[in-house]
This record gives structure tokens, sequence and C-alpha cells, in this order.
């Protein structure tokens, strides 16, 4: 089980670096703030290796398992991940357009009292 959680932290942790190129480099938000290292180079570099890494536990995931590799559960694990991210993408498609409030409030949970805003 501590191989599903691995695989699933290090995607979103992939997905966050690539989302930081998009928001500051292809959405052009805050370009004052945009920095060729911090918000491209890094993030890219990082991002790379992240998808690297997952490729390397997918391909030597039963060496990783040992004795578990042919149990059920772990060969399910893929597409638990997969199905997780799925259902996330669809449910977040389905607030956007169904309920766009609650959609905008997705992030705004944590810092809901921050002065930051």
């Amino acid at each position: 089980m501590a191989l599903l959680g691995t695989t699933a932290i290090m995607i979103v942790q992939a997905l966050a670096a690539f989302s930081v190129i998009s928001f500051f480099h292809v959405q052009k938000r805050h370009p004052e703030t945009a920095n060729w290292f911090t918000t491209f180079a890094a993030p890219l570099l990082g991002g790379t290796g992240m998808l690297y890494v997952i490729y390397l536990l997918a391909k030597n995931a039963s060496f990783a398992a040992g004795s578990a590799a042919s149990d059920w559960i772990f060969t399910s694990i893929p597409y638990v991940v997969g199905i997780a991210g799925i259902g996330g993408v669809l449910w977040a498609l389905f607030l956007k357009f169904r309920d766009p409030q609650r959609y905008s409030d997705l992030g705004r949970t944590v810092l809901e009292e921050a002065h930051e805003r």
C-alpha cells in the first residue's frame, strides 16, 4: 500500500511542477514575478525528474513489492491510481460547469482568512 501512496504523491508533485510553468509562462499570469529559472527551468527539471522516477517505480514495482508482487492488490495499484486521477478530473469538470461557485472555491479553503488576497 505504501507503493500506491508513493506513486500518487509523485504524480501530484510532477503535475504541480508543470502547473507552475503553465501558470506563469503559458497563461501569462503575474508576468512581473515570472523568472526563467524559478518558474520555468527548475519546475521543468523537477517535473521531468519526477516523471522518470515514476517510470522507474512502475518498471521495478515487483522488486519494490517483494513477495507481495503477485497479490491482486498489488497488480491493481496502477488502475486505482488512474481511476482516482481521472475521477478527480471529471469531478472538477462537473463542478466547473454545474456549480461554478463551488468550483471557484476549491483552492480558497485554506487561505480564506489570509490577508494576502
